[in-house]
């Protein structure tokens, strides 16, 4: 399988050689064994027991599922949780038991199974998790891999290490209580670190991870990504994004204070289209392949005002030119937690009377929740949704200041939004799928709809822009012709979160910057995100 940029230059060449079971260390199939289906050599393909169980929760239809049924699954069947669905995989798994042989099931398992971040197969999770080949992992690495199995993202080292650690030490408990370890061994590896830290297996590793990703979901119940073949067209600019690593690694420098090393994650769109041009999930791939601009939800801060503007601009409750009061306010909240809100500017003073655009331009708290109440927070909301905010959002007024938490990838999907008028259109990486014969097997369709009043979005954009010429956003306008640049910072309490958002007519980006462990920054949004926003956006 050959994965190509928007230009047609080869991203990553993806081998679908199989690894032979005596290649990969005895280990890794014993932990998989005993913490997948400890009675794979006793079966015949379905455990009576467990399916037992199963059936006693057949409104769940989960559980009870062996080894061979779930290579039948993720390889035959298509993953709807239906009776007739676990009725042919449990026919089909009688029958491959019949064709083949224990050791050749656990090859075929262990080479296809999804183990998190865009990986599959045995010798990709070894070498993303451990740098290693199969055959070098130890006990506590294959521990640890086949306890990440149900639940690959959720348990991944990387963005839940004390999760990873327990469920690796529950699989350790299990090998040695089926035979494969001793209490002893175990108990001491149980005191191990979980040795994270691979390599990266391609160029533009965080982009292809989720190109992966999205090739599993397209071509769900088929073995499309082990049979090979392909050639997959993506919407990248390989230049950009290698560019975009290159900064990411290296402005990441300035946010390393702390036990906690700062990450990053840059997003860049196409306006006009929806086409991800760039996708940053973090400083190094190869040190944590955990892909924060798809899956971390961080707090917005101010870089979700402007969905509070443009919903008010949109309703007619205001104008840039309208002028409000910064001042000290006690807001009734009767459905609240608290029976009132009382939100104050970061500065901690009140500017009095200003205009609407320069509350957004000098991202004034207090005017903005004033707006928020006006409008109607289940409104804003709407809008949110509609620009491409897809986390659930709370019906709160605090909602006005960011207290959401969202993706890069979202926050970019509604900037994009703005910048094409008021035009959403579907984000997608895959523009088209060739099989092994040329045969055109997947092409994107595009989806383009209105979903805000252009003008409201003119309106808007004009503020964006004043926000970057002369307000909080200054440190992104920076060698940039200032009517090209429009955008808004954002930075959550105690500055655990630090972010630019905004765009040129050719190009939509969003720069996140943060600590996993949801430590304090050195900086705010303007000092953190913005400037790595303008090097990326110069050389774009």
């Amino acid at each position: 399988t050959i994965i190509y940029d928007v230009r047609g230059r080869v991203v990553a060449t993806l081998s679908s050689e199989a690894v032979k079971l005596k290649d990969v260390s005895p280990a890794v199939w014993q932990a998989v064994v005993a913490s997948e289906d400890h009675r794979f050599f006793k079966h015949k393909g379905v455990d009576v027991r467990g399916l037992t169980r199963a059936i006693g929760s057949m409104g769940k239809m989960g559980g009870g599922s062996t080894i061979t049924q779930q290579l039948v699954k993720n390889l035959v069947l298509c993953q709807d949780r239906t009776i007739s669905r676990k009725i042919s995989e449990i026919l089909l798994s009688l029958k491959v038991e019949t064709r083949l042989t224990k050791e050749e099931l656990l090859e075929a398992y262990l080479n296809n199974v999804y183990w998190g971040h865009g990986v599959y197969g045995i010798a990709g999770a070894a070498a993303a998790y451990f740098g290693k080949s199969p055959a070098e992992l130890d006990v506590g690495e294959s521990a640890l891999l086949a306890a990440l199995l149900p639940a690959p993202e959720a348990l991944s080292p990387y963005a839940n290490p004390a999760g990873a650690k327990r469920v690796r030490n529950q699989n350790l408990a299990a090998m040695a209580r089926h035979g494969y370890l001793t209490e002893p061994a175990a108990k001491t590896l149980m005191n191990t670190p979980l040795g994270r830290g691979g390599a990266a297996p391609y160029r533009a590793p965080f982009f292809v991870s989720e190109v992966l990703f999205h090739l599993k979901t397209l071509f769900e119940g088929q073995d499309v990504l082990s049979t090979g073949g392909l050639k997959v067209h993506t919407t990248m600019d390989l230049a950009l994004q290698e560019k975009a690593e290159q900064l990411t690694l290296e402005d990441g420098m300035v946010m390393m204070r702390g036990e906690d090393k700062g990450e990053a994650a840059i997003v860049a769109i196409d306006p006009a289209t929806g086409a991800v041009r760039v996708l940053i999930g973090g400083r190094e791939y190869s040190q944590s392949p955990y892909n924060r601009a798809v899956l971390s939800k961080r707090s917005a801060g101010s870089t979700f005002k402007p969905f509070v503007y443009l919903t008010a601009l949109q309703e007619g409750v205001v104008n840039p030119s309208t002028l409000l009061q910064d001042e000290e306010i006690v807001f009734e909240v009767p459905d609240g937690e608290e029976p009132t809100y009382t939100p104050l500017n970061y500065s901690r003073k009140f500017k009095g009377t200003v205009s609407l655009r320069d509350c957004l331009v000098e991202s004034l708290n207090v005017p903005t929740v004033k707006v928020a109440e006006m409008t109607g927070i289940d409104k804003i909301i709407e809008m949110s949704s509609k620009l491409g905010i897809t986390s659930t959002l709370p019906n709160a007024l605090s909602l006005a200041l960011g207290s959401c938490e969202t993706t890069p990838l979202e926050m970019t999907v509604a900037y994009a939004s703005i910048a094409a008028g008021g035009i959403y259109s579907k984000p997608h990486l895959i523009t088209k799928v060739r099989d092994r014969t040329g045969a055109v097997v997947y092409r994107h369709k595009g989806r383009r709809k209105l979903v805000a009043n252009r003008a409201a979005c003119a309106a808007l954009h004009g503020m964006l822009r004043a926000a970057v010429t002369r307000g909080t956003g200054r440190s992104a306008a920076v060698g940039w012709p200032a009517e090209k640049v429009a955008g808004k910072t954002g930075t959550s309490d105690d500055y655990r979160d630090a972010w630019f958002a905004g765009y040129t007519p050719q190009l939509a980006c969003v720069v996140w910057c943060g600590r996993d462990d949801n430590s304090s920054l050195p900086g705010t949004g303007s000092e953190c995100a913005a400037p790595l926003w303008a090097k990326f956006m110069r050389a774009a």
